[in-house]
């Protein structure tokens, strides 16, 4: 998701000059990820290493955004009724890319079983856990609800959908929020023309459901639009795995 326009930060204290990373975008080799533009990483070393970098460059900037990237959740999914904000309470929800769990925070003050997932989630991290999303640890059908807005961060957006899709129960819930802009300088993937994500997801979801949105914070500032899909199948919604 880009931040403000503007010259690139500097090292943190301690740290080294920030890697450069590859400027082009380039289509993804990936036969799962047709139409799809990805960063021209080296391999996927260099891939991770970009990713992780930016939490530990950026941690100043990430945090304060992060708690008011909270209340935006939360107010959103409280306020949607499609979303379900109501009856959020007793489900389990997995947050796919949630860094330092704003998001989390937001699903369990709403009353969810919410856990993260990050490959750079910090340490001592009390709501994120530290994984990637392309290889989820956990068995098949095991979450109510499945939520990211981190796709744009994906080496292969396919495999994190199928992962997703994999680990929600039948009948459950499959939040997207897909950024509208161009890349920044940590996106992975450009996802400025949303039908490549948009097809993918509907390869292997139904559509429930589609809002704009705009994310507003101290460090970010993003249009898009916030999907979501239900993997058929009857529900079987607000027993843990």
């Amino acid at each position: 998701m880009p931040a403000p326009s503007g010259p690139p930060p500097g090292p943190a204290p301690g740290l080294g000059p920030s890697p450069a990373p590859p400027t082009e975008f380039v289509p993804t080799e990936s036969a799962g990820s047709p139409g799809v533009r990805r960063r021209a990483y080296r391999d996927y070393e260099q891939y991770l290493a970009h990713q992780a970098d930016k939490l530990r460059r950026l941690r100043d900037r990430i945090e304060p955004s992060d708690l008011e990237y909270e209340e935006i959740v939360f107010e959103r999914f409280h306020g949607l009724a499609e979303f379900g904000g109501d009856s959020l309470r007793g489900h389990s929800v997995l947050c796919l890319g949630a860094r330092l769990g704003g998001e989390v925070r937001a699903f369990k003050r709403l009353g969810a079983l919410a856990v993260g997932l990050d490959i750079e989630p910090g340490e001592k991290n009390p709501h994120v856990l530290h994984g990637d999303f392309h290889d989820l640890a956990f068995p098949d059908a095991c979450f109510d609800r499945v939520f990211t807005n981190a796709i744009d961060h994906a080496w292969d957006p396919a495999r994190v959908i199928d992962e997703g899709a994999r680990v929600l129960k039948p009948g459950g819930l499959f939040h997207l929020e897909l950024c509208a802009e161009r890349p920044g300088r940590y996106e992975a993937i450009d996802t400025s023309d949303p039908a490549p994500i948009l097809a993918m997801m509907g390869a292997r979801l139904s559509r429930a459901g589609m809002v704009e949105v705009r994310n507003v914070t101290s460090y970010l500032d993003w249009s898009g639009w916030l999907y979501t899909f239900r993997r058929l199948g009857a529900s079987s919604a607000g027993h843990a795995c």
